[in-house]
C-alpha cells in the first residue's frame, strides 16, 4: 500500500502537471506577442477559448472514429499556430523566420560536432535564468501586496488543497457515485464510441484529452481532475469577487469560506416547527454537508459554476476600449458557451449580473449573490415547485460564499469609522479566528459503492492482462472500470444463468477471451449505514438495488456467487484464487 501511495501521488503530480501545460501554459505562451501585456484577464480568455476547442476537438473526432493520440496532438498544434498567428499578426512571418534559422543553424552545429556536455549545460543554465528571472517577478508581485495578504493567501490555499486532494489521495474508489459514470463515458470516448448521452459529455471529454495526451489511466484522471476543478472553483471566486468588490480582503474570507468549506451543519429542526418547514431545513442542511464532497469529485455542473464565474469577473474586468475588440467578444462567447453547455440554468446569473451595466458592479455583485441564494433556498422546497433550480441548491455554498464577501464589506466599512484603515485587516483577522474555532467542515459521509481493494485490483487487472483477452465478472461498478481493456458480464446475471450448472463437470463457462476473474465478497459491502425504512416501487423493483445496494440482497447475491465458484473449481483442477484477503477474493479461470 505504500508503493500504491507513492504512485497515487506521483500520477496526481503528472495530471495536473499535464492539465497545466496542455490548458494553461502552452495556450497562454502561443496568444501573447508581449509578455508585459500578461494579466489575469487574458488568462480567463485564453483558457475559455481553449477549453471550448478542446472539448469540440475530441467530441469531433470521436464521433468520427478518428480519435487517438496523433490526430489530438495535430490539432491542439493547428489551435496553438492560429493563436500565434492572431497574437502576433504581421510580425509572426518574421519571428517564425528567424526561429526557424536559428534552430537550422543549430541543428546544422549539432550534425556536425556532436552535442557536448558544455552545451547541455550552458542550454540548462539559459533556461533555469528564465525560470528564475520568471519566479522572482511573481514574487516580488505577490510581496508588494503585503505581508498580511500573502499569509492569507497561503491560509486559503492550504486548507483548499488538504480539503479537496486528501480523500482522492488516500482513495482510488469513487466517493461519488456519478463518478464511475463520467469514467464510463471517458472510457468509451476513448474507445472510439461516442457515448449516447442526452448532453454533451464536457467533464469526461477534458478527462479523456489529459489521459490521452498524457498517458495516464482514465481512472487516475477522474480521480484527481475533480480536485484540480475544486481549486479552480476556489480561484474563480477570488477571481470575480475581486473584479466586482475591488476589495482584497474581501476576496480572501470568501475564498476562504469556500475553500475550507465553512458550511457544514449538525442540527436538527425542533418539533415545534410545521413539518413542511422543518423538512425544507433539513433538506438545505443535507444539501450542504453532501455538496462538501462535490468540492473533490467535480462533474459538468462545477465546469458551469467556473464558467459563470469567469464570465462575469472576465466581463467587467476588460477596459472598454478592450471590449471593442472582436478576441473579447470571442474569448465571453466561448466561456458563456461553456456554462450553456455544462449547466444552461447557470446563465440566469450572467443575466442577473448584466445589472452592472446600470447601477456598476457592486450592484451586479449583490444581484448575482442574492439570485444564488435565493433560487438555491427555493430549490429545496419539498413541493418540487423549483425542481429547475436545483443546481442553485448543489452549489449553494458558492452563493453563500459571494454573500460572506459582501458581508464583510459591509462590516469593515461600519468599523473604519472606529479603526480607519486598520479595519479590514481587524475583520480579516476576526472572520478568519471565528472560522477556524467553530466553522471548520465535519468529517464528510461519504458514499461509497465497493471495497477500495476492489477498485485497485480492477486497475490491476487492466494494465496486466492483454485488451480483450479477459473477462470480469462483478458488481457494475466493473464496467467503468475496465469498459474498452476486456469484456465485463453482471455477477447477478452470471449467477442466474450458470449456478445451478456450474456442479456438471463438463460444463465450462462460456466467456469472451482466455481469462474469467470472477469477484466473491467474502463480507458482503455495505452500502449504507441504515438502510431507508421506505422505499419507492420503482427503487425496490431495481436490479442494481436489488443486488448491489441492498445489504440483504448483496449477502444472498455473494453466497450464491462463493458457492458457483466453489462447485465449478472442485471440476476444473486448473482453476485458481488470483487474489485473497479478509473482504474479497477472486477466482481466477482459464478458459
Amino acid at each position: 500500500m505504500k508503493q500504491a501511495f507513492i504512485f497515487d501521488i506521483l500520477t496526481a503530480f503528472w495530471t495536473v502537471t499535464i492539465f497545466f501545460i496542455l490548458f494553461c501554459w502552452l495556450p497562454i505562451k502561443t496568444s501573447l506577442s508581449d509578455e508585459r501585456e500578461f494579466c489575469a484577464s487574458q488568462i480567463v480568455g485564453i483558457w475559455s477559448r481553449t477549453m471550448l476547442v478542446a472539448i469540440a476537438g475530441v467530441l469531433g473526432l470521436s464521433f468520427l472514429h478518428l480519435l487517438n493520440w496523433l490526430t489530438l496532438t495535430l490539432l491542439y498544434c493547428c489551435f496553438l499556430f492560429s493563436n500565434y498567428l492572431e497574437s502576433h499578426g504581421r510580425r509572426s512571418q518574421e519571428y517564425a523566420l528567424r526561429v526557424g534559422q536559428k534552430w537550422l543553424l543549430g541543428l546544422i552545429d549539432v550534425l556536425d560536432s556532436g552535442i557536448s556536455f558544455e552545451t547541455i549545460k550552458k542550454t540548462a543554465s539559459k533556461s533555469w535564468q528564465s525560470v528564475k528571472y520568471g519566479a522572482n517577478n511573481a514574487l516580488e508581485a505577490v510581496a508588494r501586496q503585503g505581508m498580511l495578504v500573502v499569509l492569507s493567501i497561503a491560509v486559503v490555499l492550504s486548507f483548499a488543497c488538504l480539503l479537496r486532494w486528501q480523500y482522492p489521495l488516500l482513495e482510488l474508489r469513487f466517493s461519488h457515485p456519478d463518478s464511475y459514470g463520467s469514467l464510463l463515458t471517458t472510457r468509451q470516448i476513448l474507445s472510439g464510441y461516442y457515448p449516447d448521452t442526452a448532453r454533451l459529455p464536457v467533464f469526461p471529454t477534458i478527462a479523456a484529452a489529459i489521459s490521452l495526451l498524457g498517458s495516464i489511466e482514465p481512472m487516475q484522471v477522474i480521480r484527481f481532475l475533480g480536485a484540480i476543478l475544486g481549486i479552480l472553483m476556489v480561484l474563480s471566486l477570488g477571481y470575480c469577487l475581486r473584479v466586482m468588490a475591488k476589495n482584497t480582503y474581501a476576496t480572501l474570507v470568501a475564498m476562504f469560506a469556500l475553500g475550507a468549506y465553512l458550511f457544514t451543519w449538525e442540527l436538527t429542526i425542533p418539533e415545534a416547527f410545521p413539518e413542511s418547514i422543518a423538512s425544507w431545513g433539513m433538506a438545505i442542511i443535507e444539501t450542504l454537508n453532501a455538496s462538501q464532497i462535490r468540492q473533490w469529485t467535480g462533474s459538468e455542473l462545477e465546469l458551469g459554476v467556473i464558467f459563470v464565474l469567469l464570465s462575469i469577473g472576465y466581463y467587467f474586468n476588460t477596459a472598454k476600449r478592450h471590449r471593442r475588440k472582436a478576441i473579447f467578444w470571442l474569448n465571453l462567447l466561448c466561456a458563456l458557451l461553456l456554462v450553456a453547455l455544462t449547466s444552461p440554468i447557470l446563465l440566469v446569473l450572467a443575466i442577473a449580473a448584466s445589472i452592472g451595466l446600470i447601477g456598476g458592479r457592486r450592484l451586479a455583485l449583490t444581484a448575482v449573490s442574492i439570485a444564488w441564494v435565493v433560487l438555491g433556498v427555493l430549490a429545496a422546497i419539498p413541493q418540487g415547485e423549483f425542481s429547475w433550480a436545483k443546481n442553485f441548491l448543489l452549489t449553494l455554498p458558492v452563493g453563500f460564499s459571494l454573500l460572506i464577501g459582501l458581508l464583510f464589506l459591509a462590516i469593515a466599512e461600519s468599523v473604519s469609522f472606529i479603526l480607519g484603515k486598520w479595519s479590514e485587516q481587524f475583520c480579516l483577522a476576526l472572520a478568519c479566528a471565528l472560522a477556524v474555532n467553530f466553522l471548520l467542515p465535519l468529517p464528510p459521509k461519504c458514499t461509497y459503492l465497493e471495497y477500495e481493494i476492489t477498485a485497485r485490483k480492477s486497475l490491476e487487472l487492466t494494465q496486466f492482462f492483454p485488451r480483450q483477452s479477459w473477462t470480469l465478472v462483478g458488481p457494475a461498478e466493473q464496467l467503468a472500470e475496465i469498459y474498452g481493456s476486456g469484456w465485463y458480464e453482471d455477477l447477478a446475471q452470471f449467477v442466474e444463468k450458470y449456478s445451478s450448472k456450474a456442479e456438471q463437470a463438463e460444463f465450462n463457462f462460456p466467456i469472451s477471451g482466455e481469462h474469467l476473474f470472477i469477484y466473491v465478497e467474502k463480507v458482503p459491502f455495505v452500502t449504507f449505514a441504515t438502510e431507508p425504512e421506505i422505499l419507492p416501487n420503482s427503487i425496490l423493483s431495481d436490479r442494481t438495488y436489488r443486488y448491489y445496494r441492498s445489504s440483504a440482497g448483496r449477502a444472498s447475491l455473494e453466497y450464491e456467487a462463493l458457492q458457483m465458484c466453489e462447485a465449478y473449481r472442485h471440476n476444473h483442477p486448473q482453476s485458481e484464487i488470483y487474489y485473497e484477503n479478509e473482504e474479497l477474493r477472486i477466482y481466477h479461470f482459464v478458459a
